[in-house]
């Protein structure tokens, strides 16, 4: 047997991050190389054993040597799983330490891009910085300059002040002289004034006349008594019959109790009552109502019926009344007879005498409707010009009442319509020609 063979020898712990591949390669190779030196140990013997030993001796040897290559091959065995398990251990630390390596890396990268953005943000602040620095240098230069102007503004307002004292002084002088003309001119004022007072009655008197002139002139149905009577028959024949207008009017008195409930007054006031079928209505539901009237014709039908009216002009009756004497006002076609400035007066005086809470009403001929607004509203002689609904909901909203709505009233029967068969354009022409004959604006006194 070789005694010279290279000794075996166990593998160095592993340590840190080394890489034990060729450790493990060597001690497999030593193991196996002990193992061959051992199989030739034995043969050896075996070949020699019949020359050398006795046969006991031989015998006995042989089997220590079978007992001593099982237990080889039992350590060599376990010994190759620990190698085994080493490696796998170790494959399994590496791939670990490569995945720490890759994180590092990538958080170096994300750490590098971060810098990046600072060292931009922190180039840009100086950058904005550096603006600041010339603004403030600008503002300093411009900060001497209104310095500078500043002094001059100041020896500007010296001199000012030097010439206004003198000028005030001259002017002290010219007041003295300018009281002395005024008391010189007062007395001829006085004198003048004198002359006026003289011609003021004579002017007061021509005003009266022409004030009465145009009182004729703007109330609407004040009418000559011949021509009183022959509007009366106009009535009559245009108007309708009283039961058709009483029905008509019926359509207020909800809306009317409702008002009157709760106002504090029960009153209600009819504006150019005509013949008194508003007044009826009311006299029949138990309402307390008073008309007023111009037309000398219709007050004497409406005290035949034993209705209370007075015959004037509506507007100077509303002059005449106390402030918040009336819970609600009706005005039945009277607004279309009147001049706008006369219009706003009615409002004004209307909203004065009305007691809170109390109601307005005010009809007129609907212009909506295109045979209305072109035929029938010129049909009476004494009507000025139609009133579009919005105008006049408008101005009785502007004079202070509050709410105001319209409601379009007296549509033509059904059977003047055109059938539905003529579509959408049949029904605009019955909405022009044969919609809301009449209107009426309502409004209450907040």
């Amino acid at each position: 047997m070789d005694q010279t063979s290279e000794p075996f020898s166990l593998p160095e712990p592993v340590h840190g991050n080394i890489d034990t591949r060729p450790h493990l390669a060597r001690l497999r190779a030593n193991v196996e190389g002990l193992g061959r030196r051992l199989i030739s140990i034995r043969e050896d013997v075996a070949s020699q054993a019949p020359y050398r030993f006795s046969s006991t001796i031989a015998r006995f040897l042989a089997r220590r040597l079978a007992w001593f290559f099982t237990r080889l091959r039992e350590y060599l065995s376990a010994l190759d799983g620990y190698l085994a398990a080493c490696e796998a251990s170790t494959t399994n630390s590496l791939a670990l330490l490569r995945q720490q390596a890759e994180s590092q890396e990538r958080r170096l990268a994300i750490l590098d891009a971060r810098l990046g953005e600072l060292i931009a943000g922190v180039a840009l602040d100086a950058a904005k910085l550096k603006d600041v620095l010339t603004g403030f240098q600008n503002l300093t230069s411009d900060l001497a300059v209104l310095r500078s102007r500043l002094d001059a503004t100041e020896a500007v307002c010296a001199r000012l002040l030097d010439d206004f004292a003198a000028s005030e002084c001259r002017q002290r002088d010219a007041l003295i002289q300018l009281e002395e003309d005024v008391s010189h001119r007062s007395q001829a004022l006085e004198t003048a004034l004198e002359q006026m007072r003289g011609s003021a009655g004579a002017l007061e008197r021509r005003l009266g006349n022409l004030e009465a002139s145009v009182r004729n002139h703007f109330s609407p149905l004040a009418l000559p008594p011949g021509l009183s009577h022959l509007y009366r028959q106009f009535q009559d024949a245009f108007r309708g019959s009283s039961e058709e207008i009483k029905n008509r009017f019926a359509v207020y008195l909800p809306e009317l109790f409702e008002a009157l409930s709760g106002c504090d007054s029960r009153l209600v006031l009819d504006l150019a009552c005509g013949r008194g079928e508003w007044l009826e209505l009311l006299r029949e539901n138990g309402v307390a109502a008073r008309g007023v009237d111009a037309n000398a014709a219709m007050v004497e039908i409406c005290r035949a019926r034993g209705l209370t009216v007075d015959h004037g002009d509506a507007i100077e009756f509303l002059e005449s009344q106390p402030e918040g004497v009336w819970g609600a006002i009706t005005v039945f076609h009277l607004v279309e007879h009147l001049t706008f400035e006369r219009r706003i007066r009615l409002l004004d005086l209307s909203f004065r005498v009305l007691a809170t809470g109390g109601m307005l009403v005010l009809e007129t001929p609907n212009p909506e409707n295109l045979l209305v607004g072109a035929h029938n509203f010129y049909m009476d002689p004494t009507h000025e010009r139609p009133i579009p609904p919005q105008s006049l909901e408008f101005f009785v909203r502007s004079r202070g009442f509050a709410p105001v709505r319209i409601e379009r009233l007296h549509p033509y029967p059904q059977s003047y319509c055109l059938p539905p068969e003529t579509g959408q354009a049949g029904k605009k022409l019955n909405e022009l020609l044969f919609g809301p004959q009449d209107y009426a604006v309502i409004g209450r006194k907040p």
